[in-house]
């Protein structure tokens, strides 16, 4: 029942990533009137915000019970959206994408602690694999909604692009209140030290290195989505149709072989290997990305192929460590904040990574995609040492004197099983 519902708010919020990651910018453009100067500015604060913000919303997750605060972001995500339609100046424009972003941010947050009270040990990377492949769906899907919205000839069309994503976050919310209602873990209410343990994940270093590892490598994303187009169409001869070629190739990919590939990584230990080997696909896909430049459009093409083809496994084995790595090194009754904190090596790939691949790829050419990939290989090399210390650390539950914890407000003292 809970998957069922979190999968259908999942394909809803990505139906309107899609449609506005499409034509949001455009829509600010043409529209609103805003420069790309100030567009691009816009969604930097975005990303800051989002980084700032992730942990202590996360906290608030196990506080008031991931439910009521996945519900609360989703509704304010919404909220927001549908505001950028009087967003008629910068400021406004600004503060509302901020505001947005971390909205987002404690959306994913709350996400991950519902999935972690709601699942089973076991199943919860399994779930997260197919909730990411709801949602490559369902951005597919807004993507074509916003394509179509941009070939319509009047400007006035783009305003559906807004409201289709305001729409989008409202629906998500609605099918996350037709979820039962959890009875939520106790949360600690006394550290070791004689405190309420507040941001305790900002203060586990262990953890945080390992979420910053995993965010370099995160930053794969920037690869496929900025790095190669631009490579491809000022770098080599291959055809500019091949761009589209291997975006939607890596979609599919990701959606037939995600979920299978998350339920053989299943243990810290294997998320560590999973996580060293990504690495060395990836910097495959960056040697072979170099070598794209140096030949005829044919040989160009089968380069780049293979190397689109390395990338999306090493994109896999990532996100399916990711998963069990946020999960099982992270104290049971602070999952909310912990996966919070966990999405912001994540955040942080999003914020610096269209400016590094960028920077490497104009600044050094081939050289660059070379540097790339021995920083992945370098990064991954790190992991499963930084994992095997994660693990090893002393348990943060155990800081907790267990019958000082209090339940979550507005729930019973119970574990996290549905209420009848």
């Amino acid at each position: 029942m809970v998957e069922k519902w979190l999968r259908r708010a999942m394909l809803a919020d990505s139906v309107g990533n899609g449609l506005f990651f499409t034509g949001g910018s455009v829509y600010f453009l043409r529209v609103v009137g805003l420069s790309p100067r100030w567009i691009g500015l816009g969604f930097t604060a975005s990303a800051v915000a989002a980084l700032l913000c992730a942990t202590p919303l996360g906290y608030a997750a196990d506080r008031f019970t991931p439910r009521k605060t996945l519900t609360t972001y989703y509704t304010a995500e919404g909220i927001f959206a549908l505001t950028m339609l009087g967003a008629h100046s910068v400021l406004p424009f600004v503060l509302l994408v901020m505001l947005s972003g971390a909205a987002a941010a404690g959306s994913r947050g709350a996400r991950g602690g519902f999935i972690a009270l709601a699942v089973a040990p076991d199943r919860r990377v399994a779930v997260r694999a197919r909730l990411r492949t709801t949602a490559n769906m369902g951005t597919a899907v807004g993507a074509v909604l916003g394509g179509a919205v941009m070939a319509a000839p009047d400007k006035g069309w783009l305003v559906l692009v807004v409201v289709g994503n305001g729409a989008s976050f409202l629906i998500a919310a609605c099918c996350v209140l037709r979820t039962p209602t959890m009875a939520a873990r106790r949360v600690p209410a006394k550290t070791t030290g004689g405190r309420g343990p507040g941001l305790v994940s900002l203060r586990d270093p262990l953890y945080l290195g390992v979420s910053a590892l995993d965010g370099i490598l995160q930053i794969h994303f920037a690869i496929l989505e900025i790095g190669l187009p631009l490579w491809i169409a000022r770098y080599t001869t291959a055809p500019l149709w091949l761009i589209s070629g291997l975006v939607i190739t890596n979609s599919a990919l990701v959606i037939i072989f995600q979920a299978r590939i998350s339920k053989l990584i299943h243990t810290v230990a294997r998320a560590g290997s999973a996580a060293l080997a990504s690495s060395a696909f990836l910097a495959a896909a960056c040697g072979l990305i170099a070598l794209s430049s140096r030949g005829a459009a044919a040989f160009a093409t089968a380069c780049l192929c293979i190397g689109a083809l390395l990338h999306v496994a090493g994109e896999i084995l990532q996100s399916s460590a990711s998963w069990t790595l946020s999960f099982d090194l992270a104290p049971e009754q602070m999952q909310g904040q912990y996966q919070a904190t966990f999405s912001m090596g994540g955040t942080a790939a999003k914020l610096v990574g269209p400016g590094a691949v960028t920077l490497l790829m104009t600044g050094l050419g081939a050289a660059g995609w070379l540097v790339a990939g021995l920083g992945f290989l370098l990064t991954g090399a790190l992991v499963p040492t930084a994992v095997r210390r994660a693990g090893q650390r002393p348990a943060l539950v155990a800081m907790v004197t267990s019958q000082e914890s209090e339940p979550a407000l507005g729930e019973t003292p119970t574990t996290g099983r549905p209420t009848r």
